[in-house]
């Protein structure tokens, strides 16, 4: 096989049950209605597949479509940190040097709890007029983004789909984090297009490439929450509410345009788009954005 398999490959891998793992004995895989093919779900370098294990409890087994060097190296110092400071948005996962076999070839894997919830847009779109639900998701991500500065670490691809909602948040998807023991390597992967500052592929990977992000994330759901008609007008079909396009050129963003025709989204909007043209690294914690442009937490 040239190169790394395909989605399609490790699903015929899945329905044979072509493990190689000791882990993966007795679990099952879940499977589509129609075809006695495996569920699975699909992300830029990887399939995602659901299995249960014998007592009907879920899981996930995440098999990988692009080779990365120090992989396991990675997963050995998240696994070390999550152990440690066990932040409760993370699930718990078990990388598999050697999960499935293709064709004589044995790929690693990544084992993990199955993470319940909806994604965050999904979230976002059916609660438009539940504004005190959107304000809780909107605390919960500040928090989050407070934590991550306090404790030198980043998910890496804060996004939609990588962020549940369940009775907390749930982050999935740990193949860009960063945390301190790999201070000086690179990064692996830039994160979702529509959430990243156009300098992202120039910035140091360290503790801060979540910043911007979560400030584009958080001015989403204040959006919602203070003017969920203009949200659902400008809401994206792959995102929240910016493309691209608006971090690159914000004077020509209509999004960004018609926040800041809102008195209350006025200084967020101007700040925002100031962001955007400038320098990666000058960015904010979402903590102090949210503080200089009047989107912080209200007092009692």
């Amino acid at each position: 096989m040239a190169g790394w398999p395909t989605a399609n490959d490790y699903s015929l891998a899945v329905a044979k049950r072509a493990f190689v793992h000791q882990r993966l004995a007795g679990l099952t895989f879940r499977r589509m209605k129609r075809i006695n093919r495996p569920v699975l779900f699909t992300g830029n370098y990887a399939a995602t597949f659901a299995l249960e294990d014998p007592t009907g409890r879920p899981k996930a087994l995440k098999l990988f479509t692009r080779h990365v060097p120090d992989r396991a190296d990675r997963y050995a110092a998240i696994a070390a940190f999550l152990t440690e400071r066990t932040p409760p948005q993370f699930v718990g996962f078990e990388y598999l040097p050697q999960a499935v076999q293709i064709e004589g070839v044995r790929y690693p894997g990544l084992l993990m709890d199955w993470a319940n919830g909806v994604p965050l847009d999904t979230y976002v779109s059916a609660n438009l007029e539940a504004p005190e639900a959107l304000r809780k998701i909107a605390a919960d991500i500040l928090a989050f983004a407070a934590s991550t500065e306090q404790q030198g670490f980043a998910h890496g691809d804060l996004q939609h789909d990588n962020i549940l909602v369940a009775d907390r948040l749930r982050l999935i998807d740990y193949d860009g984090m960063f945390v301190p023991a790999m201070a000086g390597r690179p990064a692996v992967e830039s994160g979702h297009q529509n959430y990243q500052h156009p300098g992202r592929r120039r910035q140091v990977f360290g503790p801060t490439i979540d910043r911007f992000s979560a400030i584009a994330i958080y001015l989403a759901l204040q959006t919602a929450i203070m003017a969920p008609r203009l949200y659902a007008e400008h809401a994206v079909e792959n995102g929240l509410l910016f493309r691209k396009g608006d971090f690159e050129d914000p004077r020509k963003s209509a999004v960004i345009a018609a926040l800041d025709r809102l008195r209350p989204l006025r200084p967020a909007a101007r700040a925002f788009a100031a962001l955007c043209a400038g320098d990666v690294e000058a960015v904010p914690s979402l903590a102090d954005f949210a503080a200089q442009t009047g989107l912080g937490p209200r007092k009692a």
